[in-house]
């Protein structure tokens, strides 16, 4: 009886120790475990983790596989003659850069679609065509100030300093105020040269923002008699883009729709033709045009 409970325990052994035996990957196998090894490497060198944090164990676990089979396919690719380890990261290269690719179109074509679409509704909100500066008096000529409302906003103009012009370091400078009156952000600084140039300054604006505040041109308390030329001055108002695309669905479909839909923030703005597109006559609210 002694003796067939050795055996049994000796075959039990022999058992655990075949399981525990590191596993051969298959190439094919191995190239998609690379693939979602880079992946989440590149993920983690993007994102503030744990030192104690896992990366690889669950990418493993998820493939049916451990460490220790990992190692062991290593060991024995190095050994081989043919195929080696560079083919198969050659080969994951490959379809990395074939993803980013196909990423890189679709993003594309969605950045240019964004674009088209907010061009398509946006508003002026200020127009200057000209402004001359060639006293200190005129700098109050340079100073703006537009109510914003939730979107974005688009400043540019032409703008040429004279040589005339002693005054160094000019420069657009523009903040935002929220409904407290407070300066709440500040927008990039952009530096004037001494040639003729453009100023082109984009910023997004929250629901908190009440003002939008700038300077065409920054003239120190110390400055002498300016001389300076703004051209073109625009500022542009952006909807947000779900308003914006939900505007050219109402733009491009001016139907009933037989199904009710309730959307009350456009409603709401649609009742204000400078901030969204005016709704085709007789159009309801509680239905998709």
């Amino acid at each position: 009886m002694k003796m067939k409970y050795a055996v049994l325990l000796a075959v039990g052994a022999l058992c655990l120790a075949g399981c525990n035996k590191p596993r051969n990957i298959s190439d094919s196998k191995l190239e998609d475990l690379f693939y979602d090894l880079y992946l989440t490497t590149a993920y983690a060198s993007q994102h503030t983790l744990p030192d104690s944090t896992d990366l690889y164990g669950p990418v493993l676990r998820r493939h049916g596989y451990t460490k220790e089979d990992l190692y062991y396919t290593i060991g024995k690719i190095a050994g081989r003659k043919s195929s080696r380890m560079s083919d198969i990261v050659e080969a994951v290269e490959l379809r990395l850069t074939a993803d980013y690719d196909a990423l890189a179109a679709r993003h594309a074509v969605r950045l240019k679609a964004d674009t088209l679409v907010g061009e398509r509704y946006r508003r002026r909100v200020l127009s200057r065509d000209r402004i001359e500066v060639r006293s200190l008096s005129d700098t109050s000529k340079l100073v703006f100030s537009v109510p914003v409302r939730e979107g974005r906003y688009a400043i540019e103009y032409n703008y040429r300093v004279d040589t005339a012009d002693k005054n160094p370091s000019l420069r657009f400078a523009g903040f935002l105020r929220d409904t407290a009156g407070r300066r709440a952000v500040t927008l990039t600084s952009v530096w004037l040269s001494r040639q003729p140039g453009r100023v082109s300054v984009s910023t997004p604006v929250g629901a908190a923002m009440d003002e939008l505040e700038f300077r065409a041109a920054l003239y120190p308390r110390s400055a002498t008699r300016p001389n300076l030329r703004i051209d073109s001055l625009n500022v542009w108002y952006y909807l947000p883009q779900k308003v914006a695309t939900d505007s050219l669905m109402i733009d491009l479909f001016p139907y009933k729709s037989t199904t009710p839909f309730v959307n009350e923030r456009l409603c709401a703005q649609a009742k204000r033709p400078s901030y969204v597109l005016r709704l085709p006559a007789g159009a309801e609210c509680d239905s998709v045009r």
